[in-house]
């Protein structure tokens, strides 16, 4: 192929059913029928291996190039088979294949990062009585060095690969494999013709079923197409190009905002997502939740949370931190943050960051967007009454539970007194596990706090000189340094705000141990 042409004085665009893109509709994935194709312009070594090769599957309405302006180029095409390029999305899929001729075919299986591949595989003649399941193990070779008269499977995952010849005759065999990774691929190649008796009994075949089996640690108990970010789910949005104003609506729709990013530790769980993501593109940008539209520079999430940590692009270095943000002047209306890798170099070409960065843009822009919704399994209060008060039981039937701060993950609210009773069974002790803290902060914290407890007589609960810890501002990067484990029984948790300024608040699991 071979491409030159200045985008602003032509490009070359093809029309008709491409399914190489895809898109998400609530948490089940489907095909998107795309009849546009993005415009082709510039170098051909400007353009990414996705960009420069198209596939358009059978169907009745017949691809067609359009041209503008006088772009120099060259193409190559070709018929391919009907199992060319099958990709499978959803959370389990199956599919049946009885070659009748030569074939050369490739099925992939990519799934929401957080989850991995459990698949099963039947192949060979099913007149034959088979073999029982049989794990994987992956070889280093290559599907040219190897010579079959017959059904050639590779099976990929990640970096290693796996290769299998089947010839007519063979025992149905049965393939297991657990992946390494959230996408595996299977090609299926069949070099020579089969004979007419093969042909006619479809006793040559190939089945494939599979299962998503997600990782705990990085799921929780969010649904499929969700991984778990502090007290939330979070989703990339790749099924459509939003404003940001649309994309925030679209996440209150599924019952949460756009994102909010409160540590390097959300930031490289934010990478992940992204950069396994089904939908992953170099020139991706994704909506998060911050915005300056009521102050220029005084950046909030949308969510309410107190904005407390940034990653924002520094710039190219060697070229004088060109294009650092945020770059906006105020009057150019660049007032929504989006996170991206490519930015722009100083002579009119990109180049992709390490991670994804932070950039400012105009809030009208169209882009993917990543959504965050509490834990539906995560059995939190959004508000409390009142009088906020509240007595904790442990016991050896109930020995662990979940106690916050009033409305989180909301900003708690002015003027608060709350006060915790934790009683855990005699002879054990109470542990407190943060996985959240930010409050105002203060040298002293005398404006907002929290207050932990601890008396080894009752009668001087209310006696302050009982306190064992004054909490306050932002613990988001040492969470694990906050860790109590009480010295008795009962424990005494305080929370107080004064009358001005809103944060998250605390989120913290209670749970118990045999004392010592």
């Amino acid at each position: 192929m071979k491409l030159n042409v200045p985008c602003s004085k032509g490009f070359m665009k093809f029309s008709g059913l491409n399914e190489s893109h895809h898109s998400r509709q609530e948490d089940s994935y489907v095909y998107v029928k795309s009849h546009k194709q993005t415009p082709l312009c510039g170098k051909l070594e400007e353009l990414s291996e996705e960009e420069r090769h198209i596939y358009f599957p059978s169907s009745h309405i017949q691809p067609a190039m359009h041209l503008r302006g006088n772009p120099v180029f060259a193409i190559a095409y070709r018929l391919v088979d009907h199992c060319y390029n099958v990709t499978f999305l959803s959370t389990n899929g199956s599919f049946e294949l009885r070659p009748n001729s030569q074939l050369q075919c490739t099925y992939k299986i990519f799934l929401p990062y957080g989850n991995r591949v459990v698949l099963k595989m039947w192949v060979g003649d099913t007149t034959v009585a088979g073999s029982s399941g049989t794990g994987i193990n992956f070889q280093d070779s290559r599907n040219d060095d190897i010579n079959c008269e017959g059904l050639l499977t590779e099976l990929q995952d990640g970096s290693s690969s796996w290769f299998h010849c089947t010839k007519i005759g063979h025992e149905e065999r049965q393939i297991e494999l657990v992946s390494r990774q959230n996408r595996v691929v299977l090609k299926v190649t069949v070099r020579n013709p089969l004979s007419d008796q093969v042909v006619s009994t479809g006793t040559f075949a190939m089945r494939m079923s599979y299962h998503a089996e997600p990782i705990e640690s990085v799921v929780g108990v969010c649904e499929f197409g969700w991984i778990k970010l502090r007290q939330f789910c979070i989703s990339a949005m790749e099924g459509v190009k939003l404003p940001w104003r649309q994309a925030e609506i679209e996440c209150a729709r599924k019952d949460g905002h756009l994102l909010s990013l409160r540590s390097e530790r959300d930031q490289t769980v934010l990478d992940n997502l992204l950069m396994n993501s089904p939908g992953y593109r170099d020139d991706n940008a994704y909506w998060i939740g911050a915005s300056d539209e009521s102050h220029e520079g005084d950046f909030k999430w949308t969510d309410g949370l107190p904005f407390s940590y940034s990653n924002w692009f520094p710039g190219w270095p060697e070229y004088g931190n060109y294009n650092h943000q945020p770059n906006d002047d105020g009057l150019s209306e660049q007032d929504c943050v989006e996170a991206r890798r490519m930015f722009a170099l100083t002579h009119a070409s990109h180049r992709l960051a390490t991670t994804f960065m932070w950039n400012d843009r105009d809030c009208s822009t169209p882009n993917y967007f990543v959504c965050e919704r509490l834990q539906s399994k995560d059995p939190l209060e959004h508000s409390w009454l009142p009088n906020c008060n509240r007595t904790v039981f442990l016991s050896r039937d109930q020995p662990k539970s979940l106690v916050s701060s009033p409305g989180f993950p909301r900003q708690y609210p002015d003027n608060a007194n709350c006060d915790i009773d934790i009683t855990a069974t005699p002879g054990f002790r109470i542990i407190l596990d943060f996985e959240e803290l930010v409050l105002e902060n203060e040298s002293s914290c005398s404006y907002d706090y929290l207050l932990i407890m601890e008396s080894f007589n009752d009668s001087t609960w209310n006696n302050m000189s009982t306190s064992t810890k004054r909490l306050c501002g932002d613990w988001s990067a040492k969470l694990k340094l906050l860790r109590y484990v009480s010295h008795t029984s009962k424990l005494k948790l305080r929370f107080s705000s004064d009358y001005s300024h809103h944060f998250g608040g605390f989120k913290a699991r209670v749970s118990m141990e045999i004392g010592k």
